[in-house]
């Protein structure tokens, strides 16, 4: 008897241990409060031990954190640590500490080691998934200065496996035949089965079920419990997915909502195969357990979207490589076909004016083709999104859009949209982009207003005064691009709302309420939490400085810029060699006095990581520009340049560009306003012959923009029009035209 009391006790425990543990790692926004929530799970079995987190990186296993922090721990070897994290399941043998295998969306992340863990062993191994969950999620994110590497995993994590361990625990408060979780969608016009545990799903059970079809859907709209007697012939639940539960022999039921800050985000259902088994009493103890529950089930549910978010990326990846082969077939095609119109033109140009004025706009149809292409190129790249901001890709859009259509345009942008991560504005953008194709394409309108906000949530909206069309049959039937754009906004947990009447315009709404809550958030929310956390997505930059106090001053300036995160610093090449290959890096700023050998060091870079661009930083351009050129720099910028140009430049070599940039020449013509990289860049482009809208085309501007810009150069320069401005950047050698 005493020995039954003690296991359930037990029991009971690892059931606290499994809710506090959830909770903890709902809010965990860095290392340190992923450990601290285990060892305070662990604290109510009895079993406080120290804990160490463990990330797997290119360079092994490294540790992340520990609690306490001042603890000592004996060593333990990289072959052990690969060894737990590759097994399906842990196992203890009460010798030496215990190491769990961390995973989520089907790799390893890392492992946690607990120093004494028979009494903990089982609650771990059970929480092992949802701790996985956490840190790959803040991996994500950016988090520490440690950037993991996940590997391959078979033990990759099933909700439902961890889900029917909380329901052992459970089972202890309500008894019950059957255990399930439903979820609402991002849109919340559907539920998706989230678990179900005790007994196998019932033959014929959705996974993501539309809210009408679901009877309890009375307990979301409610926000209260319901109690049936037999849910065969309730009334109340007579949804299509109910009676499939019903037909496979369930009866007594209490369902209760799953709450997030007291708001219904799904039900949580507890089913016997006995008609008439729950009252109204046992309401207490199911909201009870749904409470608890919640955060549990949010970080499972975040486990779940990390395996959305990892299909979304290597889906974008391929959209990109297709996109690139696409125009680098075009861009071999048509130098061909604009040489054969050009002799066709020539031969034709005294003989028939009319057919050599047709071939002459073969040639300009092909050129356009061929920018086109680039643009799509360019679009579908991480890289170009990363390195302009949306606001800047929203209204050189809009600015096509009006030159394409004599439909009225009005475009609203509020709030600071430089710390929106990568996959938050490539979603929005691509949302944005199809919403105004439709309006080209198929309203009829004579007006489209536009409207972008961002604050802790973002917010875009898109209104025409069209023809309209049935949104739910548009919806159904996959017309007009909206399956592909409520995808695109389900991914990262908003929702896409369309209102549209025949006759009376339409109506588009990409919501995501809370960035943060939603785990991506801006870098203001970011740095409320902590200061190393940076948005997924973000440029990563090393400094390699001799000087300390500049190596300060670049990582601030950098690290305020938004979207630019400085992962690493040193103050010699032999620190450089050391750090490189583990943080890999976009862009490298490289100082040409670097202790040791910066050409050397430059040679180095360029074959061990092809992918990372190098940005010199010098006083004397000139002093070894040469070499550094011929290693695979990809610019140079002079030290006493302003903030901006020093971001600008940043941003432009992790682009692509090539670029030399610092202040005008002492004593030359015009004012000694100093150019910025960017007019630099398209100085130099100007200097090869590139009208404003071919310039517009090859970085992704309106050829407003671009024009504004080549008017800044002219009176900057004191030059009399542009060609004049490109003459004097050549003969000062403000540009380098063969590079640029």
């Amino acid at each position: 008897m005493e020995e039954d009391t003690a296991v359930d006790g037990l029991i009971e425990r690892r059931y606290c241990g499994l809710v506090q543990l959830g909770a903890g790692l709902a809010g965990a926004a860095s290392w340190q409060a992923v450990v601290c929530a285990v060892s305070d799970a662990l604290t109510t079995i009895d079993a406080p031990s120290p804990v160490r987190l463990w990330g797997q990186s290119a360079d092994g296993f490294v540790e992340l954190a520990r609690e306490p922090r001042s603890v000592e721990l004996h060593p333990i070897a990289q072959r052990e640590l690969r060894l737990a994290a590759e097994q399906e399941t842990t196992s203890f043998d009460g010798a030496g500490p215990l190491v769990v295998g961390l995973h989520a969306a089907g790799v390893t992340v890392g492992a946690l080691e607990v120093t004494d863990g028979a009494e903990s062993a089982e609650l771990l191994a059970q929480a092992a998934p949802t701790i996985g969950a956490s840190v790959g999620l803040l991996a994500a994110q950016g988090v520490g200065e440690v950037v993991l590497e996940a590997g391959s995993a078979d033990a990759a994590s099933d909700t439902a496996a961890v889900m029917s361990a909380f329901a052992v625990e459970a089972r202890r408060l309500l008894d019950h035949d059957r255990l399930s979780a439903y979820l609402l969608t991002g849109d919340r016009q559907a539920f998706e089965r989230f678990a179900v545990a005790t007994s196998p799903t019932a033959p014929g059970e959705g996974v993501v079920i539309p809210f009408e079809d679901v009877g309890l859907r009375h307990v979301v709209i409610t926000n209260e419990a319901l109690v049936s007697e037999d849910l065969s012939n309730d009334p109340r639940i007579s949804g299509r997915e109910d009676r499939v539960v019903a037909r496979a022999g369930f009866r007594g039921l209490v369902s209760v909502p799953l709450r997030r800050e007291g708001q219904p985000i799904g039900v949580l259902n507890f089913v016997s195969r006995t008609p008439g088994y729950y009252r109204d009493e046992d309401i207490p103890i199911a909201q009870q357990i749904a409470d608890q529950a919640s955060a549990f089930v949010a970080n499972l549910s975040r486990q779940q979207r990390m395996r959305t978010l990892a299909r979304q990326d290597a889906a974008g990846r391929e959209r990109a490589r297709l996109s690139r082969d696409v125009y680098h077939t075009v861009a071999h095609a048509v130098p061909a076909i604009n040489s054969l119109a050009t002799e066709l033109r020539d031969k034709l140009a005294d003989v028939d004016e009319r057919a050599a004025a047709d071939a002459d706009q073969i040639i300009k149809l092909a050129d356009l083709e061929l920018a086109d292409a680039r643009r799509a190129a360019i679009g579908m790249s991480p890289r170009a999104l990363e390195s302009h901001r949306l606001d800047e890709l929203v209204e050189a859009s809009v600015l096509r859009f009006r030159d394409a259509t004599e439909i009225g345009t009005q475009v609203s942008i509020n709030g600071d949209l430089t710390g929106l991560p990568s996959p938050v504005q490539r979603s929005t953008y691509r949302i944005f982009e199809e919403a105004l194709s439709n309006v080209r394409l198929h309203s009829g309108a004579s007006s489209v207003s536009l409207e972008l906000n961002v604050d802790e949530g973002l917010l875009l909206t898109i209104e025409d005064d069209g023809v309209g069309f049935e949104a739910e049959s548009a919806r159904h039937e996959g017309g007009l691009g909206l399956e592909g754009m409520t995808e695109r906004a389900r991914e990262l947990g908003g929702t896409l709302t369309i209102e549209s009447v025949l006759g009376e315009g339409a109506r588009i709404t990409f919501e995501i309420e809370s960035l943060r809550e939603a785990g991506i958030a801006t870098s203001a929310s970011s740095a409320e939490v902590e200061s190393t956390t940076t948005p997924t997505g973000s440029l990563r930059a090393f400094i390699a400085e001799r000087d300390n106090l500049s190596r300060a001053g670049l990582a601030r300036i950098l690290e305020r810029a938004g979207g630019i995160r400085v992962v690493g610093e040193a103050g010699g090449v032999d620190e450089v060699r050391g750090q490189l290959a583990r943080l890999r890096p976009d862009v490298v700023l490289l100082d040409d006095q670097l202790e040791g050998d910066p050409l050397n060091l430059a040679q180095q870079i360029r074959v061990t990581a092809p992918q990372t661009s190098i940005l010199v930083t010098s006083r004397h351009l000139a002093d070894g520009e040469k070499g550094l050129v011929d290693a695979g720099v990809s610019g140079f910028i002079h030290k006493d340049v302003v903030a901006s140009e020093i971001v600008d430049a940043v941003r432009a070599v992790a682009n692509g560009a090539r670029l030399i940039a610092g202040p005008d020449s002492e004593g030359g013509e015009g004012d000694a306003t100093r150019l910025s990289s960017r007019e630099r860049g398209i100085l130099a482009l100007i200097a090869t012959g590139r009208t404003n809208a071919e310039i517009a085309d090859g970085l992704f501007f309106a050829t407003k923009t671009v024009e504004r810009h080549v008017a800044t150069i002219v009176r900057k320069l004191g030059a009399r029009n542009r060609a004049h401005a490109a003459a004097l950047a050549v003969s000062r050698q403000l540009i380098d035209v063969d590079g640029g």
